[in-house]
């Protein structure tokens, strides 16, 4: 008897928020239909049954549970360039801000949050603050009556890719060697986006 492969496909809660259909669910039935004999788990992950926003801790846990060891190693080398901030849990708060603040805050918010962060260190404040201004920007927007588009996973990626340009010193200071780190960082927030993830990290490099 021939073995049968299980693919094992994590696909997060914050990857599917987007407007309209999800595109992720075309992505799974896709994978379903055009790949004979391979059996398929898609793990819609949702930690502890929480949808929605999730705190840094919930997040953080549903990264760790996940991630190839890549991710882990990507998050020890900026570290050891760009300094302590710079590693997996400055790292963690730079996806946290770009899955749960896109469509609420704007990138130069939440960059610029990434950058104090680098500089004072208080990662229990910038968790605090980020909570308060992403709820005090929904309120806002009942207030108003406004609802605006909802953040797509390509802008999630974008200010992933900003938030951790940020966090390491800003662009001026990334080298090469850097590029394929933050493309496995920001992987791990978004593996069913893996062409997408590599080819704004690119462009990032490029303009850099």
């Amino acid at each position: 008897r021939g073995s049968v492969l299980l693919v094992r496909a994590t696909v997060y809660e914050w990857e599917r928020e987007e407007s309209g259909e999800s595109a992720l669910g075309g992505i799974a039935d896709k994978v379903k239909t055009e790949t004979p004999l391979i059996g398929l788990l898609t793990k819609l992950l949702s930690p502890q049954g929480v949808k929605g926003q999730l705190t840094y801790q919930e997040f953080s846990r549903a990264i760790y549970d996940n991630v190839p060891t890549s991710f882990h190693i990507a998050c020890e080398n900026t570290e050891k360039r760009f300094g302590e901030m710079a590693g997996i849990r400055g790292c963690l708060y730079c996806l946290w801000v770009a899955c749960f603040g896109a469509g609420i805050l704007t990138d130069k918010e939440m960059s610029q949050a990434c950058q104090k962060l680098r500089q004072n260190g208080d990662l229990a404040y910038f968790i605090e603050l980020f909570e308060f201004q992403r709820d005090e920007g929904v309120k806002v927007q009942e207030k108003l009556r406004e609802k605006p588009p909802a953040a797509t996973q390509e802008d999630k990626i974008a200010a992933a890719v900003a938030n951790l340009t940020e966090i390491m010193g800003g662009a001026e200071g990334l080298g090469a060697e850097t590029e394929g780190d933050l493309f496995e960082i920001v992987r791990g927030a978004f593996p069913s986006s893996e062409e997408g993830v590599r080819r704004i990290v690119a462009s990032q490099f490029k303009s850099s």
